[in-house]
Formats: C-alpha cells, structure tokens, sequence
C-alpha cells in the first residue's frame, strides 16, 4: 500500500516491523534493493540504503524524469531474481539493473524502446556505468562500458551484475 496508494506520489517504506534489527545484513540490503526499484526509501534508511542509492548519482533530477518501476514493459532482465527500473526523460532513459542474488550473473538484457515512459525512436548509444563511478575519488572510478544500442534492442546485451546490487545503463 505505501509503494502506490492510489496513485499518490511514494513514500518511504518502513522496515522496522518488517526485518528484525538483528536480521542477517543481507536481507537488509536486499530491501534496500527492492525499495531502489520500487521508486521508494527505506525509513529508517540503512547503511546498505547508502550503499546502493548512490547507483541513482548520474540520473541527476530524478524529478525530471518519468519513473517506471519493476513492473515495467520496456526491460527484459534475464537470469534469475533480477529486475529493472527505468528513469526516462526526452531523448534518453535510465535503466537500472539489478541482481537480487547472492552471487554475480551474467544477464541479457532487452529493451524495447517503445514501451519507455518516453520512447526512444531508434537509440544509438548504450553505455553501462559500473557501480564504482558513485566515488568521489578519481582513482576509484571504472571505465563506462559502451554497448551496442542495436543488438540492446535486438537480442540484447550480457551484463554481469555483481551479487545483490544494482547498475546503469544510460541509453540515448
């Protein structure tokens, strides 16, 4: 009921009463994630909310964009216990990918430009942020990825995803 209450804005979803304090760290980060794809925080947030929240850095004004969360139509996520979320503007979107298991997968992943809140006509680029590009130090930052914008809109792409995290794919 918090994550769309008749169509209201999200709010905060609320943990305690949910995951015992005492709880493995994992399941904890687990609801970060799923909360990460649902448009919704954590309340309280957790360390593992800041852990992973930062994935969003690049996006920039979240407000200026459309969100569809993990029911959307346009992301196929292959593999298994994974999902996507997308942040969609005019002439780009945002696909956040994520892997809800304990151990890295290598994925396909399909998007149909089309079914974007705002739909590409025909993308031409496709880069994949790794999740260390939230650092602020420059000696930690990884190489985006750039992948083919027509096999993502083909057959797909192979993403590997780490364990129980999320990444970006930016897509014009």
């Amino acid at each position: 009921m918090e994550w769309s209450l008749v169509g209201a804005r999200s709010r905060g979803v609320i943990s305690y009463g949910q995951l015992d304090a005492k709880s493995p760290r994992r399941l904890h980060r687990v609801f970060a994630l799923e909360a990460l794809l649902a448009g919704v925080t954590p309340w309280p947030a957790s360390p593992e909310t800041f852990d992973l929240f930062p994935v969003l850095k690049p996006v920039g004004a979240l407000a200026s964009c459309r969100f569809a969360d993990w029911r959307n139509k346009a992301v196929t996520v292959g593999g298994t216990r994974t999902a996507s979320a997308i942040y969609s503007r005019p002439d780009e979107a945002w696909l956040v990918l994520a892997n809800l298991n304990e151990s890295a997968q290598e994925v396909r992943c399909v998007l149909r430009p089309d079914k974007l809140p705002y739909p590409l006509p025909s993308p031409t680029s496709a880069t994949l942020l790794p999740t260390g590009n939230t650092s602020t130090n420059v000696s930690d930052r990884v190489t985006p990825l750039s992948l083919d914008a027509q096999a993502l809109t083909g057959g797909g792409v192979t993403v590997t995803i780490p364990p129980d995290t999320a990444v970006l794919l930016h897509v014009r």
